[in-house]
């Protein structure tokens, strides 16, 4: 997609979450919103989700940002949001969560980069990864209003949940069904 169209969406507020959140993708958007909340703490911000999944570390570092902007953030997602992605959707301000009523979340453990690693160094990279894991569980529990422990074995088996679903679960508030605006 062009700069020229990001630019476009981020004059009207918009921040788009369209592939996968490693680092560079989560740092753009949290750019976008840090810039957006210093140009006006009391206008929505928008971030729209469609993305299959990403990196831990990065997904926990934009959900932080999300939840600390003074605007109200509100998140939609068209398409799936995975992994980190529905942890993105999650951290939407209560009441301004949405998906359409085709998308779809699947709840999954993300990925943590690393590169080669001595042996010595896995056990490290387990308690790193153990408590990884927690941490996004913790999040996504929080949001959703749930226990980590259920939150913790939803994600180890990879649950998938329609709109409808998502806002049971308590990722999202409601289900877009008409021709409501974006803009």
């Amino acid at each position: 997609m062009g700069e020229d169209v990001r630019a476009g969406l981020l004059r009207r507020r918009l921040v788009l979450l369209d592939r996968r959140i490693d680092g560079m993708a989560a740092n753009a958007a949290i750019a976008q919103l840090l810039l957006l909340d210093g140009q006006d703490p009391q206008a929505e911000i928008r971030v729209v989700v469609n993305a299959a999944g990403g990196e831990l570390t990065a997904g926990l570092g934009l959900h932080d940002v999300m939840r600390r902007c003074a605007a109200p953030v509100s998140t939609v997602c068209f398409g799936e949001a995975g992994g980190v992605a529905a942890l993105a959707l999650s951290g939407g301000s209560r009441g301004r969560r949405f998906m359409s009523v085709g998308a779809r979340v699947r709840l999954e453990l993300g990925r943590v980069e690393r590169g080669d690693a001595r042996v010595a160094e896995l056990t490290e990279w387990a308690r790193e990864l153990e408590a990884l894991t927690f941490r996004f569980a913790r999040a996504l529990a929080e949001d959703c209003g749930r226990h980590v422990e259920e939150v913790e074995h939803d994600l180890h088996a990879g649950r998938a949940l329609d709109a409808a679903g998502a806002v049971r679960y308590g990722i999202v508030d409601a289900v877009l069904e008409g021709r409501e605006p974006l803009t």
